[in-house]
Formats: C-alpha cells, sequence, structure tokens
C-alpha cells in the first residue's frame, strides 16, 4: 500500500512539472520574442509603401534597447538610432531623441506576437522644445520578423533592368549597372548605345541595408536630392532581386521589380 502511494506520489510530481515546462515552452517572454529585426509590413490593414517602411532591432541585455531605421525623414540621412525602451506588460515604450530640442515617442500596445509577427496599437507623441507636445492619432501596425540581413551580399558590380511595366526613376527597360562598397557609397553607370558603360557624374551617391532593405538616396549636379528603397526578395547564385511597393499621385500603388547578375571584374 505504501509502495502504490509513493509510485502514485511520483507519477504526480512527474506529470506537474512536465506540464509546467511545456506551459513555458508555449508562452516564451515578450522581451524574448521582441529580440531580433522586425520590418513594418501594414498600417491599418494596408501595405506600407517601400519608401515609408521602417525597421527595428531589439536586443536584450540586461535591459531591452533597440535601434530605428527608417527612410522617409527628409531632414537627417536615414535615421539610425540607438532607442531607450520601455517593456511593461504589453505595452512597449520606444523614445527616440533626434537631437537635443526634439524626442519622438511611440507606444505600442501589443496586440499580438509570435516568432514571426507583431501587430500594435501605435500612438507617436512629438516634443519639440519650446513647444506644446502634439499626438497622432491611434493606428493598427503589423511588423513581420527578418530573419535575414543581406548587408555583404550587395557588395560588388550588378547589371540587371526592370522587370516591371515602371518604376519611380525608371520606365524604359534598358540595363543598368550598379558598384556597391563597403564605405556605403555606391556608383551608377547608364549603357550607351555602343554597349560601354557611362558613369553617372553625382555629387553624392549612398546607400544602407538594413535586413531585406536597400536605402538609397543621391543628388546630380542640380542638387536635388532623390531617395529610393528597395526590399531584396533574394541574392544567391550570382543573381540579386528587387522589390517595391510605390504609391502614384493618386494613391493607387504597384509594384516595381529589377532583376541583377553579379559583374566579375
Amino acid at each position: 500500500m505504501r509502495r502504490a502511494f509513493v509510485t502514485l506520489l511520483f507519477s504526480i510530481l512527474v506529470l506537474v512539472l512536465s506540464t509546467g515546462c511545456s506551459s513555458t515552452e508555449r508562452k516564451p517572454a515578450t522581451e524574448k520574442l521582441l529580440v531580433g529585426r522586425w520590418m513594418l509590413d501594414e498600417v491599418d490593414g494596408k501595405k506600407v509603401p517601400t519608401n515609408d517602411k521602417v525597421v527595428y532591432r531589439f536586443r536584450y541585455d540586461k535591459a531591452l534597447t533597440a535601434s530605428q531605421l527608417i527612410s522617409s525623414e527628409k531632414e537627417s540621412w536615414m535615421m539610425n538610432l540607438e532607442l531607450a525602451c520601455t517593456l511593461r506588460g504589453n505595452s512597449l515604450s520606444i523614445d527616440v531623441k533626434t537631437d537635443e530640442q526634439l524626442s519622438i515617442v511611440y507606444d505600442h500596445v501589443i496586440l499580438r506576437i509570435t516568432e514571426d509577427e507583431l501587430e500594435c496599437i501605435t500612438t507617436v507623441k512629438t516634443r519639440r522644445e519650446g513647444r506644446s507636445a502634439s499626438m497622432s492619432e491611434k493606428r493598427r501596425e503589423k511588423y513581420v520578423r527578418v530573419p535575414v540581413d543581406f548587408r555583404s551580399s550587395v557588395i560588388g558590380v550588378w547589371e540587371g533592368r526592370l522587370t516591371s511595366e515602371s518604376s519611380e526613376y525608371d520606365s524604359d527597360g534598358a540595363e543598368h549597372r550598379w558598384e556597391f562598397w563597403k564605405d556605403g557609397s555606391y556608383v551608377y553607370y547608364d549603357r550607351n548605345e555602343d554597349g560601354t558603360w557611362n558613369q553617372s557624374v553625382n555629387r553624392y551617391s549612398d546607400f544602407i541595408v538594413d535586413g531585406r532593405l536597400l536605402f538609397m538616396r543621391w543628388a546630380n549636379q542640380d542638387r536635388v536630392e532623390k531617395r529610393e528603397c528597395w526590399e531584396i526578395e533574394s541574392a544567391k547564385n550570382g543573381v540579386m532581386k528587387w522589390t517595391a511597393l510605390r504609391r502614384r499621385e493618386d494613391g493607387s500603388t504597384y509594384t516595381a521589380s529589377f532583376t541583377m547578375n553579379r559583374v566579375l571584374k
């Protein structure tokens, strides 16, 4: 009888411990799930144009921190800032200080987070020294995890052509060439009628890659800065493919795409 009771007690203990461990595995901490690279994918149920996408990279080392890369800020070149984060329950606050006078606080209420997706309700508070704070309307955002980083893959010389109907700065479908350097600069070439390549004379041309996103800016001799962002769909076996969701002036959208081959010099 005593042996049967001990056996039953041991069985119950094993069941409780195994149930507790599996429960922990099913529900990992939000901090652990947040760690990694996330890219803005949808706002209020609509896909975000590629030029307006944002990338967050979360790290956890004694405290949760993040960096942000955004292409749509015209005052600065591709804000890539270290951010202070506060996570309480399902509320994530991210404080962005662009300079001593301007502070932007992103308040996210996390609705759902998995290994691949993050959905939240976001409010943006902007404070400028000497002025009252302004607050945006709440919006529902969806982020997708980006498990790859093409930062080193783009380095080198690539040539190819537009494989869609049009793009913001290209509609002729002619061949083009880019030469990306490790220092974050690049050279762009047009092809002449005789097949030779003509290097464009830009005042500057820079790029940043973060995960899948390729951000570029350049200015010709007219000093007018242009910016363009592409999502790198793949880069393997000497072939790189770009895609981008673009918005027309009338608000409609279309998808542009490029396919390029690596050039061995």
